[in-house]
């Protein structure tokens, strides 16, 4: 398995962009795209290719599942913990993101980026 870089850095970009979208209360459709962009596939995106999968099709569906998941594992927990905050919950993603493409960059081995 050699490192390919676009998936953490469409992850990180991503993340980037929910986070500025948020912040700077960007208009409706913008920030509800690409929030719901990141939502989708920002935390699978750099978790699911340290798997090291050869069919594109079954990544694709195991980044989609694992964001899901991610994303409903790290609600529940802030509900349940009675901390609920959705800007929370969208920093903890972002964060899972940010650092599964960091891991994704660092433990891969591979040729040069």
């Amino acid at each position: 398995m050699t490192r390919d870089w676009r998936l953490p850095a469409v992850a990180i970009g991503l993340a980037i962009a929910a986070g500025a979208v948020t912040i700077w209360d960007s208009p409706a459709p913008w920030r509800h795209a690409v929030v719901l962009a990141f939502l989708a596939i920002g935390p699978g995106l750099a978790l699911v290719g340290l798997l090291g999968l050869d069919d594109p099709l079954e990544e694709l569906m195991m980044i989609v599942g694992a964001s899901l998941v991610l994303d409903l594992l790290v609600a529940e927990a802030l509900v349940l913990g009675s901390v609920w905050s959705a800007d929370v919950c969208m920093q903890l993603l972002m964060a899972i993101a940010i650092g599964g493409a960091v891991a994704h960059m660092r433990l891969v081995p591979g040729g040069e980026p």
